[in-house]
């Protein structure tokens, strides 16, 4: 058995990552990756990146690594043994928690021998460092865990003292939305050997140096929220405010380097107003709250006020392209309709914290659609016995299924514009009120943000 399992291991993982690159690709709609040269070659590496979305996060690193690193992930998601052989193919272990109802010192002194062996082998693992997962977006404490392999690995083998902590910053722009952007940065390396003189005078003096760099490396590779009692208000002038930030600035917002910039400097000005003026800055979150409780009854996106005054030629070729594309939604739909639902249906019945729900439907999906697909494709060789008709099939089922969750898209969009014509039409003194709040605000944070 162990026999056939290290002759086909290695064929297994290489098409595993290239099947989940694929899904990727499709799940998110635009996905940047810089600083890929900062990952040495030759040397063990352990990656430390920020841990915003569960296995989502994890899937991304091996997507975007050369090599695929084994992964320390929390012990729980290992009980259901589906979950768990698909874990352990894509080379992950357990980290046991007190809850877990184990011996946990036996447990994870087990996971943590075999990390410092497989990182004496100059093999790459990824640990991350904030020790759980959040959607916040906000880099949390530094937990010791990943000190201590680092730096037992590098006094344990004298080969090893080569090894560096890479930090790696994952920015989703929406966690969960299909089709959403994503940005990921490679920070510089760092060299533990750098640290292990102070490390064998004083530990407990090492460990707090080096979470002090990974954390500020990882505050610069992320967008990162320090003040969680604002966090709903920051996030709100992000989504309203980015795009006309970027115009002023002349950046472009579909450029994710030159977003995540915007971002950056949107939350320092912030930081630096509320530092400056505590007592106008708050003024100005209760009015922005204000106003998007009034969008909350109104029932439409408060980000589509930016774009509502499109000319009417616009209007009649959006709706022309709604029109012409319809059928090849439906066809889309209808040929993609199982494959779609079990991964939602399964996800929602397996998974009940709402952290792993997309990345546990995207890995189920990982098998729901090729599953569809082949038995689609036995039927319709039945009735059209042709190879290169099937392979056709097979290729429109697959390119209208991403077009058809791109129309879905197109039809929020022109439904939630739809909804403030209504609001106009309707009641026209309450979009009057809500459209000056919203100019008010932006004539605010321009003001604020002055631009050179």
């Amino acid at each position: 058995m162990k026999r056939f399992y290290k002759l086909f291991h290695r064929p297994g993982l290489v098409l595993l990552k290239g099947w989940i690159q694929l899904a990727l690709l499709v799940y998110f709609r635009r996905i940047k990756v810089i600083g890929r040269e900062n990952i040495p070659k030759g040397k063990p590496i352990i990656f430390a990146p920020n841990h915003q979305y569960a296995f989502m996060d994890a899937l991304l690193l091996v997507m975007v690594t050369r090599k695929i690193p084994y992964f320390l992930v929390r012990a729980d998601i290992f009980k259901k043994s589906f979950f768990s052989f698909l874990l352990r193919t894509l080379k992950m272990m357990p980290v046991y928690r007190q809850r877990d109802s184990v011996d946990v010192i036996s447990k994870n002194e087990e996971t943590f021998s075999k990390c410092v062996d497989i990182l004496n082998n100059g093999k790459h693992l990824t640990i991350f460092p904030e020790g759980n997962h959040s959607k916040i977006r906000k880099i949390r404490p530094i937990r010791k865990g990943l000190l201590r392999i680092g730096f037992r690995t590098i006094n344990e083998n004298p080969e090893s003292k080569n090894l560096v902590i890479l930090p790696v910053g994952i920015n989703y722009d929406d966690h969960s939305r299909f089709q959403s952007d994503i940005f990921i940065k490679f920070g510089e390396p760092i060299t533990l050997e750098d640290y292990n003189k102070r490390y064998k005078k004083n530990q407990a003096k090492a460990f707090s140096d080096v979470s002090a760099v990974i954390y500020g490396d990882l505050v610069d590779l992320t967008v990162n929220i320090q003040h969680t009692e604002s966090y709903k208000f920051y996030e709100s002038v992000l989504k309203i405010y980015t795009p006309h930030f970027m115009r002023r600035i002349k950046l472009n917002y579909r450029n994710l380097i030159e977003r995540f910039v915007a971002y950056k400097k949107i939350i320092a000005g912030l930081d630096e107003w509320n530092e400056s003026d505590s007592k106008e800055f708050k003024a100005f979150e209760t009015k922005n709250n204000k106003f998007f409780r009034q969008n909350i009854r109104s029932e439409f996106d408060p980000v589509c006020l930016g774009n509502f005054f499109d000319s009417r030629l616009q209007r009649l070729f959006n709706y022309l392209l709604l029109i012409v594309f319809w059928p090849i939604y439906m066809y889309g739909l209808l040929n993609n309709l199982l494959a779609i639902f079990l991964p939602y249906f399964i996800g929602k019945a397996a998974v009940k914290d709402d952290h792993f729900l997309s990345s546990v439907k995207l890995a189920i999906g990982l098998l729901s659609f090729p599953l569809t697909y082949i038995i689609q494709a036995i039927i319709f060789y039945q009735f059209f016995p042709n190879g290169w008709y099937v392979v056709t099939y097979i290729i429109s089922i697959v390119v209208t299924g991403v077009l058809a969750k791109i129309y879905q898209n197109w039809i929020h969009k022109f439904w939630e514009m739809f909804k403030i014509r209504l609001l106009m039409m309707n009641r026209k003194r309450a979009f009057v009120q809500i459209k000056r709040s919203y100019n008010d605000l932006i004539n605010t944070l321009n003001e604020k943000f002055k631009v050179d």
